[in-house]
C-alpha cells in the first residue's frame, strides 16, 4: 500500500498524570549528578511510561495487593532490598500512582530511607522536614506533602544521629499506625 493510502498506525494511550498542586511541580535545585539521575528516574515512573508493559506490571500488582487488602485488611507495605540502587523508591512511586489511579485510594508513601533518601528528589518536594523529624520529636503533626489529591508523601528529612534506632523505635510504629487510621495505604 502506499504510504499516503496506508491507514493511520495506532495510537498509543499515555497514562494519565497525577494532579499535582504547583508546590509539588517546583523541582528543588539539584546537582547535576542528582539531577540527571532524577530525570532518568522520573522518566521510569508509569506516568511517563513509553509503553504499556511497565505501567500493566505495576497494575498487576495493585491488583494482588488490592485483593490481599480486601480478605486480609492489609494497608501497609514495606519495599526494601539486600542493596543499594535496586529501584526501592521508583517502585514505591509507581506503585503508589497505580494504587492511587486505578483504586482511587488515598496512599501515603514514606521514605525511611534516612541516611540516602531519594522520594523528594524523585517527585521534586522538599525534604526541610520529614521521617527524622517525626521520630525525634515525638511530633503528632506529620510532615506530609500533597503530591495529588489522593497521594501524599512524607519525605526523610534531615538525618539525625542514629537513623536506624529512629526505625526501629516504638515511635516509628506509631507513625506507621497513625497514617494507617488517615489512609487507605501506606507504602514505606
Amino acid at each position: 500500500i502506499p504510504a499516503e493510502d496506508a491507514p493511520p498506525a495506532p495510537q498509543a494511550h499515555a497514562p494519565v498524570q497525577p494532579e499535582q498542586p504547583a508546590a509539588a511541580r517546583r523541582r528543588p535545585a539539584l546537582s547535576p549528578r542528582e539531577s540527571h539521575a532524577s530525570a532518568d528516574l522520573r522518566a521510569r515512573l508509569v506516568t511517563n511510561a513509553p509503553n504499556a508493559v511497565s505501567l500493566e506490571q505495576y497494575r498487576r500488582l495493585a491488583a494482588v495487593l488490592h485483593d490481599v487488602q480486601i480478605h486480609k485488611h492489609l494497608k501497609t507495605v514495606m519495599i526494601t532490598s539486600a542493596v543499594p540502587q535496586e529501584g526501592k523508591t521508583l517502585t514505591l512511586v509507581n506503585l503508589a500512582l497505580t494504587l492511587s489511579e486505578s483504586y482511587a485510594g488515598r496512599v501515603l508513601g514514606i521514605d525511611a530511607d534516612l541516611r540516602w533518601p531519594s522520594l523528594h528528589s524523585l517527585l521534586g518536594v522538599p525534604n526541610h522536614r520529614g521521617l527524622s523529624e517525626a521520630l525525634c520529636r515525638g511530633q503528632q503533626d506529620h510532615p506530609i506533602v500533597d503530591v495529588s489529591s489522593r497521594l501524599a508523601v512524607v519525605t526523610a528529612g534531615r538525618p539525625g544521629r542514629t537513623p536506624v534506632a529512629g526505625l526501629a523505635s516504638e515511635r516509628m510504629a506509631e507513625v506507621i499506625d497513625e497514617c494507617a487510621a488517615r489512609y487507605d495505604w501506606v507504602l514505606i
